[in-house]
């Protein structure tokens, strides 16, 4: 690109830039929405930024960042300059569906505007035909998404809206309450109506929480064996034996605590990576301040949040069996097994022998 020419474009880029600032703070001022739905400085500020950055990606010939960032700026501080640049650079781009809708967005919000009018009728009566408009009424407030994607910023009763033709997929989002979910079939040039209702809450079934419990089953009886050479010998060592660690009393078994400590310090390192993540993703916001990368960095931050929390109760849960384990040497452990006392049992036809040997 010729220098010059460069430095002229951006010449423009900071006079448009000045001019939206003026006109969002106006905006702002004599707009009909209530006082706390009007945008305060710092929106005005973040809506300047966005759409300078959107001249300059305009400029260089990035229509659809160019979009995204438009009605970024729009979403900030609406204005009908910034849905009017959206709509020029979604029609530019190719996304003739958004175009169409931006500018059904344009006459519904400003009547008044003779320029945004203008445009949008003659938009309208250009790419209508080769669309399909879409009606959708919700009973409460909804969100509108076509093929998994959103059309709609902000949840409302009512959403105009243009596609292409073929099959599509709306989905009403109804926040917490759940999602309706439809498919459609449609040319160009036809008109879809629909209505969806919010879902209701399945009813819960309650369940008994001490239910009738079937009798335990009686052992039947063994048989007495009168074998003249019958003999019983208990176990030579016995003692208490824990079921899980297979250690004595003294502690529970050394692999527990290595278990868990490696597992701290596994959680520990993705949430070290997920951390830096998030910094990125804070960069990649700044270069491109669209809804996607918010939407990205937020769900970053929220997921190294929970890894944090899961190595912290991991290393709490380290520290606390460290405490618990035995940690004396195997041949500790096989003298103090050599010192409990060992039963012998033995029967025959003369009588019965129970002997007791051991260090007491």
């Amino acid at each position: 690109m010729n220098p010059h020419l460069f430095e002229e474009n951006l010449m423009k880029v900071y006079a448009l830039q000045r001019s939206f600032v003026a006109i969002a703070s106006i905006a702002a001022l004599l707009s009909p929405l209530s006082a706390s739905a009007r945008p305060n400085s710092a929106d005005v500020a973040a809506a300047s930024s966005a759409y300078s950055k959107a001249q300059v990606a305009e400029l260089d010939g990035n229509h659809a960042v160019a979009a995204d960032l438009y009605e970024a700026a729009h979403s900030f501080a609406p204005s009908p300059e910034a849905l009017r640049a959206a709509t020029r650079a979604r029609e530019h781009a190719g996304h003739l569906g958004a175009a169409a809708t931006h500018a059904s967005r344009l006459l519904a919000l400003y009547p008044t505007d003779e320029e945004a009018v203008a445009m949008a009728t003659q938009l309208l009566k250009q790419l209508s035909p080769n669309l399909v408009q879409v009606d959708v009424q919700c009973d409460t407030p909804c969100l509108v998404g076509v093929d998994g994607s959103s059309v709609f910023d902000r949840p409302n009763n009512h959403h105009l809206f243009y596609i292409s033709g073929g099959e599509h997929t709306l989905t009403a989002e109804f926040g917490e309450a759940g999602s309706v979910t439809r498919s459609i079939a449609s040319e160009a040039g036809e008109r879809e109506s629909l209505s969806f209702e919010q879902p209701q809450p399945q009813p819960q079934v309650a369940v008994d929480p001490d239910p009738p419990r079937e009798p335990a089953p009686v052992a039947e009886a063994v048989p007495h064996d009168p074998s003249p050479a019958l003999q019983v010998v208990a176990p030579r060592n016995v003692g208490v034996v824990d079921d899980v660690s297979g250690s004595r009393p003294g502690g529970i078994s050394r692999l527990w605590f290595a278990a868990s400590a490696s597992t701290a310090l596994a959680v520990g390192g993705v949430a070290l990576w997920s951390g830096l993540n998030v910094l990125t993703q804070d960069e990649a916001y700044e270069r491109n301040p669209t809804k996607l990368a918010y939407d990205e960095g937020r769900m970053a931050e929220r997921r190294t949040n929970i890894l944090i929390g899961a190595a912290s109760g991991l290393t709490a849960v380290s520290i606390g069996l460290a405490f618990m384990t035995d940690w004396r040497s195997a041949s500790s452990r096989r003298s103090d097994t050599a010192s409990l006392p060992s039963v012998n049992v033995s029967a025959s036809k003369h009588g019965g022998v129970v002997e007791l040997r051991g260090s007491f």
